[in-house]
Formats: structure tokens, sequence, C-alpha cells
């Protein structure tokens, strides 16, 4: 009874595995559906993610010329890294959830080692699909790079068009610099020329000064008419060798006259000054005048009858006196008012000067300037086309060589599919030599030989499970490996995306910088072309101001005539008002008489219908005919009254304009000053901002070659993993053959542990068969042969027990390999999602 309890025991053990495995085969394809449900996820998720990243960049990209613009593209960009991080950290949490749950759901397996196995194939082919668009994008950053450097060399063909455009506006800026210099030296000289003709008047002035007294002694001498009023010719040819006759005292003049006008009118005069005025020749003219004086008072007490003609010569000599002071007035007048413009004009051409001799050096510095900036921009072109061409043949080798790889590993594939069936036949034929035995043997050799064969076949069982559960750990231990160096591959990569990044966004902002020089540049050009026009402008307006005071002086003179006609005009005006008056009040009264007669004739119509009144018409006619004359003469007058007077408004207004004109003129003359301060103000702070910049690019520069020197080390770190990524390509490749290799094992297994099974049914049908052979052949059976049996059924027991302990063994393994997929998953989902 006990035999057939064990018996059965085994059986149900062997049902329930089996129901068991079918569980569990159900419960793996649940658990493949759920990730399959996740890796669509997480491909959406990655997608969405690539779309807030090229927005980001599309953002950058357009945000970095101004700084005000900058500013919020980087509050946007902050907000979508919050939000971001939001949306990891909830990834972050969904995965750890879905693990959880997953380890919750997971049960032990033997068919989970081939289901591993197969995931880790499609993680290696996934593997090879993201080289793949790895490869895809290089080629995309191949075009970007060829297309920037397209892009590139028009910028810089356009520059140097720009600086061949600077070139020819500063020979135009040389040439006229040279023609302002000859239009000041002859407006130098036509100031020189001008003082000249003062200091002539000035002597003119004098010499009749001293005519006058000399006359007043030859008149005062007692003697007859003849003697005392010389001859007009005399007169004449004297006035003629005065004015021909030089004076040197005359410079002394002008210097006592000019000190107190340079010193705002203030007299501050030393003691060689007032000696000069003691000695100038009207303080001569005051001496002589007082002697002249004395003498005639003695000659008129001495000599009476003389004194009705020297009565007559007093009162033409007041005359010209009178005469000679208004000169003098006049000529002092206008000798202030030329020394305060000729003041001025020196001023002004001063300040002209010295911002001609400065505009001249700052135009030498920037020629200096550009020379060196063509020489800098020369070497960086020729640097960064070598940079450049250096890179895109080091990309080309990199390309051809993956394309290379790609062709193998597509061959090998070819080649390895139709050798997936062939271990499992091998396998097969392997087995059948023992069914083979059993049909040559004789029935009662298998039921004695066949357990201690089996024995022997499941001890070389557990030695190739063995050395299977080696090579799955030193697979495991292998992909590991690799996972760990591909996670440090990718970040590398993040690493250098990162810094290609930052480059490209310094190379923007110097673009941006060397923008706002050139800007500046063409406004310090714009800024000496007006100053060019104005100093020109002061030219024309100098020559305007000389017109100007001739046609003035003859303007006087005029406005003198005009005024007294002004005042007849006004004369005959007020009569024309009064005459207009009157005419108002005629023709009230001839409309109040036309109304009443109006209303007369309308009564008397009524009245007297037939009746006409031809006396009052003729007589309303009349005085209507002599209304009208008079109002054609008043209105003829009127019209030839408003000729005249338009003609002597467009004459005063002539005048007027003449006058606004000078004084517009003398404003313009400041306010151009005043511009040239402020031009001489903003080129100091060109050069100061100039410095400034120049600093900046240097730093920039600096950086530049830091980062240049960065880049270069970063690619050769780039060489190096690729390098090293396509040998450990050719381990992937061993790895997956030796995977491939491992499936068809693992197919051989089950197999053999479907004939295990086959077998141990066998064995009990023997078992059974043997108890009852042993029963037929002898009634009563004897304790060796129950021994034996028990002894064959307890091995049977233990063999099964082995089966069941190796079996929980591989599920824990399973187990352990499907945790370390989830992490390993779980960190390549982070790494593409940073």
């Amino acid at each position: 009874m006990e035999d057939e309890d064990d018996e059965w025991v085994s059986s149900m053990l062997l049902h329930q595995e089996k129901v068991k495995v079918q569980e569990r085969d159900e419960e793996l394809k649940e658990l493949k559906k759920e990730l399959e449900t996740t890796k669509s996820q997480l491909n959406k998720y990655i997608k969405e993610q690539e779309n807030y990243i090229a927005k980001n960049t599309s953002l950058q990209f357009k945000l970095a010329d101004t700084e005000q613009v900058l500013e919020q593209t980087q509050k946007d960009k902050e907000e979508a890294k919050d939000q971001v991080k939001k949306v990891n950290n909830k990834m972050d949490e969904l995965v750890t959830n879905t693990v959880e749950k997953r380890k919750s759901d997971i049960d032990l397996g033997d068919t989970c080692l081939l289901e591993t196995l197969s995931q880790q194939l499609q993680q290696a082919k996934d593997q090879i699909k993201e080289q793949e668009t790895e490869i895809r994008e290089l080629n995309a950053m191949l075009t970007e790079a060829g297309e920037t450097f397209q892009q590139t060399d028009t910028e810089i063909k356009q520059l140097k068009e720009v600086i061949n455009d600077d070139e020819e506006k500063l020979k135009q800026q040389q040439t006229l610099i040279s023609e302002l210099q000859t239009a000041l030296e002859e407006s130098t000289n036509a100031v020189t020329t001008a003082e000249e003709r003062l200091i002539k008047k000035d002597e003119q002035i004098i010499k009749l000064e001293s005519e006058n007294s000399e006359l007043e002694g030859i008149d005062n001498v007692p003697s007859s008419q003849g003697n005392l009023c010389p001859p007009l010719s005399m007169r004449h040819s004297s006035q003629e060798f005065i004015i021909n006759r030089p004076l040197h005292n005359s410079s002394r003049v002008l210097q006592v006259v000019l000190t107190p006008l340079q010193n705002k009118l203030t007299a501050h005069h030393t003691k060689t000054s007032l000696l000069r005025l003691r000695n100038s020749p009207i303080a001569e003219s005051r001496r002589s005048r007082q002697i002249v004086k004395k003498t005639v008072n003695d000659r008129i007490v001495k000599d009476k009858e003389n004194v009705k003609l020297v009565k007559r010569k007093l009162g033409d000599r007041s005359r010209d006196r009178l005469n000679t002071s208004k000169r003098r007035r006049v000529s002092n007048s206008v000798k202030q008012k030329l020394a305060r413009l000729s003041g001025k004009h020196s001023e002004k051409l001063k300040n002209q000067k010295n911002c001609c001799l400065f505009l001249e050096e700052t135009l030498k510095q920037k020629d200096e300037e550009i020379t060196g900036w063509k020489n800098k921009f020369a070497r960086e072109e020729d640097e960064s086309f070598k940079r450049e061409h250096a890179l895109i043949n080091g990309y080309k080798a990199e390309i051809s060589n993956l394309k290379t790889q790609i062709h193998q590993l597509k061959a090998e594939r070819k080649l390895m599919s139709p050798m997936k069936n062939s271990p499992s036949k091998k396998c097969k034929e392997v087995l059948s030599p023992s069914k083979c035995l059993r049909e040559t043997e004789s029935p009662r050799k298998t039921r004695i030989d066949s357990p201690v064969r089996r024995l022997r076949s499941n001890a070389n069982n557990c030695g190739s499970e063995e050395k299977n559960h080696h090579f799955k750990e030193n697979l495991s231990r292998q992909i590991k490996d690799l996972q760990a160096e591909f996670m440090k591959n990718s970040s590398v990569t993040a690493e250098l995306e990162s810094a290609l990044h930052i480059a490209r966004l310094t190379s923007e902002d110097l673009e941006s910088r060397l923008e706002a020089e050139q800007k500046h540049k063409q406004e310090a050009v714009t800024k000496l072309e007006e100053l060019t026009t104005k100093m020109r402008e002061l030219e024309d307006t100098k020559s305007q101001l000389e017109k100007e005071v001739e046609k003035r002086k003859k303007s006087d003179e005029q406005v003198e005539k005009l005024k007294l006609e002004l005042k007849e005009l006004d004369d005959i005006h007020n009569s024309f008002k009064e005459l207009q008056d009157n005419f108002g009040e005629l023709e009230k009264k001839m409309a109040t008489k036309v109304e009443e007669n109006l209303t007369a004739t309308r009564e008397s119509n009524c009245r007297r219908s037939n009746r006409i009144s031809s006396e009052r018409y003729w007589r309303l006619e009349r005085e209507k005919n002599e209304a009208y004359s008079k109002i054609q003469d008043l209105q003829d007058n009127n019209d030839r009254l408003e000729r005249e007077k338009d003609e002597c408004v467009q004459s005063i207004t002539l005048l007027q304009q003449s006058v606004s004109c000078l004084t517009v003129l003398e404003d313009k003359v400041n306010k151009l000053e005043q511009d040239v301060l402020d031009a001489y103000a903003v080129n100091k702070d060109l050069e100061e901002t100039k410095t400034k910049l120049e600093l900046n690019l240097e730093h920039g520069r600096q950086e530049i070659k830091e980062k240049s020197e960065r880049t270069n080390s970063i690619e050769k770190y780039v060489q190096q993993l690729k390098e090293e990524l396509s040998g450990k390509g050719i381990e992937i490749t061993n790895l997956t053959e030796k995977l491939e290799e491992m499936e068809t094992v693992n197919f051989g297994l089950r197999e053999m542990v479907n004939q295990t099974t086959n077998q141990i049914q066998e064995k009990d049908t023997e078992i059974k068969e043997i108890v009852v052979e042993s029963l037929q052949s002898c009634d009563s059976p004897s304790s060796d042969s129950l021994t034996n049996i028990r002894k064959k059924m307890r091995d049977l027991k233990q063999e099964c027990e082995k089966i069941k302990t190796e079996s929980e063994n591989k599920s824990q393994e399973i187990e352990h390999l499907k945790k370390e997929l989830e992490n390993l998953k779980i960190q390549t989902w982070k790494m593409e999602m940073k």
C-alpha cells in the first residue's frame, strides 16, 4: 500500500508542475503585453520630450538677438525645465509603481529564461536601431555643419565688401578734409584782407582829423580871405595826399579799442595802454583844438573886422565836425561789430582746425585698426576652414566605418537565421540512439540496466546544467558591463552636446558684438560726414555774412527813404478810411431810401394798380448812377493806394527778411559751435566704448581659444569612445551569437525535460510490471526483493526532489535576471529622458 501511495504522489506532483508552467506561461504573456504598452508610452513621452527640446532650441536661437528677449527666454526655459523635471518625477513614480506591481505579480517558472534571453536579444536589436538613428543624426549634423560653413563664407564675403566700402569712404573723407583745409586757408586770407582794410580805414580817419587840425591852424592866422579860404583844388589835392599817406599809429588805436571787447566790455587798462592813449593821434587832435581855440580868441579880440568871416567859417567847420563825429561813430560801431565778428570767426576757425586735426588722428587710428582687424579675420578664416575641413573628414570616416559595421551585422544575421533550426535536430539525433538500444536489447536486460543508465544520463544532465548556469552568470556580467559602458557613453555624448550648444551661443554673441561694432563705425562715419557738411555750411554762411553786411549798409539808406514814403502812405490810408466810412454811410442811406420807395411803390401799386410813379423812378436811377460813379472813383483810388502800399510792404518785408536772416545765421553759427563741441564729446565716448569693446573682444577670443581646445579634446575623446563602441559592437555580435546558441540549448533542454518525464512514466510502468512479474513468479515475495523495490522507489523520489530543487534554482535565477533587466531598462529610460 505504501508503494501505491508513493506512485500516486509522484504523478500528481508532475501534473501540478505542468499546471504551474502553463499558468506561468500565461502570466508571462500578460507581462509581455504590459511591457509593450509601457514601451509605447515611453516612446510617446520621449517624442514629447524631443518636441520640448526642439522648442527650447528654437527659442534659444531666436531670442539670442537682444538682451531683453534673452531674459524672457531664460524665464521660459526655467519654467520649461521645471515642467520637464515634474514630468520626469512623475515618470519615475510611474516606473517605480509599475516595477512594484510587476514584482508582486511575477511568479517563478522555467520558461522565464527563454523569455529573458529573447528580451536581451530585443534590447541588442534596439541598441542597433539606436546606433542607426545616431548615424542619421550624425549625417544631419554634417549637413548642418556644411550649411553653417557656407553661411560663414557668405558672411565673410559681405564683411569684405563692407570693409572695401569703408576704405572708399575713408578716401573720400580724406579728400574732403583736404578741400576743407584749402577752404580754411582761403577764409583766413579773406579775414586778414578784411583786417587790413579796416586798418587802412582807421588810418584814413586819423589823417582826416589831422587835416582838420591843420586847416583850423591855417584859418586862424591874421590874413585876408584868400589866405583863410584856400582853393578847392588845394583841398582836393590835400585830401588825396592824406588818403594815400600811411600812418603807423593805427595798430595802437585798434589794440586800445579791442581790449575792452575781449574782456567783456570791462576796461582793464594798463600803464602802457594809458601812455598809448596820451600819445595817440586823438589826444594830439584835442590839444591842437585847444591851441586853435586860444589863438582864435586872441585874434578875434585883435581883429574885430574879421569876426563875420570867422563866424561863417566856424559854422562851416561845426558842420564838418558834426559830419566827422557821425562818421567816427559809424566807423567805431562798424569796428566793434567787425572786431566781434573777427573774434568769433577766429575762435570758430581754431575750433574747426582742432576738430579737423582730431578727426584726422581718429581716422588714422581707425585705418590702423581696420588693417589689424583684416589680418585677424583672415587668420581666423584660415583656422576655421582648416578645423571644419578636419571635422568633416573625421565625420565622413566615422560614417563609413559605421556603415561597414552595419553591413557586417546584417550579413551575420542573414547567416545566423538558417542555423537556428539545426541544433534542435542534432539534439534529437543525439537522443535517438537510446531508443535504438531499447529496441535491440532484450526486455529483461532493459529492465535491469535501464535504471543505471538513466542515473548516468541524469548525472550528465546535472553537469551540463551547472555549465549552463556558469555560462548564464558570465553572460549577465558581460551584459551589465556593456550597459554600464553604454551609460557612460550616453553621459559623455550629452556633455558633448551641451558643450557644442554653449559654443554656438558664444559664437552668436560674438557675431552680435561684431555687428554692434560695425554699427558704431557707421555712425562715426556718418558723424564725420555731417561735420564736413557743417564746415562747408559755415564757410558758405561766412561768405553770405560778408555779402549781407554790404547789403545791409545799402538797405539802411533805403529804409530811411521808405520810412518817409510810409508816412505819406499812412496819411493817404487814413483819408481812404474816412472815404470808406462815408461811402458805407451813403450805402446805408441808399438802402433805407430804396426800401422806403419799394414799400411806397407797393402801397401805390395796391391802391393804384394802373398808375406808375415815373418821376420817383427816374430820380432813383439818377441817384443810383451818381452813387455808382462815385463808388468807381473811390475804388480806383483805393486800388492805386493798395498797389503802392503792397510795394512798400514788399520792400519792408525784404528788409525784415534780411535782418531775420542775419539773426538766423548768428543762431546757426552758435548751434554749429555747440554741435562741434558735442561731436568732440561723442568722439571721446566712442573711443571709451571702443576700448571697452576691444577688451571684451580679447576676453571673448581667449574664451573661444579655451573652448576650441576643449572641443578638440572632446572630439578626441569622442573618437576614442567611438573606437571602443566599435569594439564593443563586435562583442555584442558575439554575445548575440552566444544567446542564439543558448536558445538552441534551452530548446534542447526542454526536449530533454519532456523526455525525462516520459522516461519517469516508463519507469513507473516498468516498476509496476516488475512487481507483477515478481508476484507471479513467487507466490510469497522474499524480503530481498521487497527491499530492492523500496530502494528503487526511494531513488526515484530522490531524483524527483533533485529535479524540483533544480527547477526552483532556475526560477530564482530567472527572477534575478528579470530584476536586473528591469533596472537596466529604468536606467536607459532615465538617460533617454535626460
